[in-house]
């Protein structure tokens, strides 16, 4: 989790009360693409090693769930988190989800498609996800118009 905002990092919170009841067997192949892509994609668009498919395997190694998502010019890793004193979880995003800087003028697609795959998987017991993404200020119109809410301490 981040601890403080930078100005190119502003994290954004989205509950989802409607999907509590979507569960895991709806769930999609979540590794469309191989280690090779997904990490080439990373490094073609600016994204962070904490996007990178080694930071995902290092997560499971300290038995944390990971899904990834891919879509045309967006991807996004995601770490299962437990709330703490209840039997329900969080996904963060950390500097994530990645979009292909090519495709920033139709960012907000984007997100909705990330949206949609996130619903379509969750289980019962996700009650939200966080974003994270590494980019400037001006960017965030773009989940704001997706109906994220920006944290209060970022």
């Amino acid at each position: 989790m981040e601890t403080e905002a930078t100005p190119s990092g502003v994290a954004f919170l989205f509950v989802f009360l409607g999907f509590l009841s979507y569960n895991f067997s709806n769930m999609k192949e979540e590794n469309k693409i191989n280690k090779e892509q997904w990490n080439q994609f990373v490094l073609a668009n600016q994204g962070s090693f904490l996007q990178s498919w080694e930071w995902g395997e290092f997560q499971e190694r300290v038995e944390k769930r990971i899904f990834r998502f891919s879509g045309e010019g967006w991807a996004a890793q995601f770490i299962e988190n437990k709330l703490p004193g209840v039997n329900k979880f969080y996904w963060y995003a950390p500097k994530g989800p990645m979009i292909a800087i090519s495709d920033w003028p139709i960012a907000n697609s984007k997100i909705q498609k990330i949206t949609e795959e996130i619903k379509k998987t969750a289980g019962k017991d996700v009650i939200f996800f966080r974003l994270g993404p590494e980019w400037d200020l001006s960017s965030r119109s773009s989940l704001v118009a997706s109906g994220f809410s920006q944290l209060p301490y970022d």
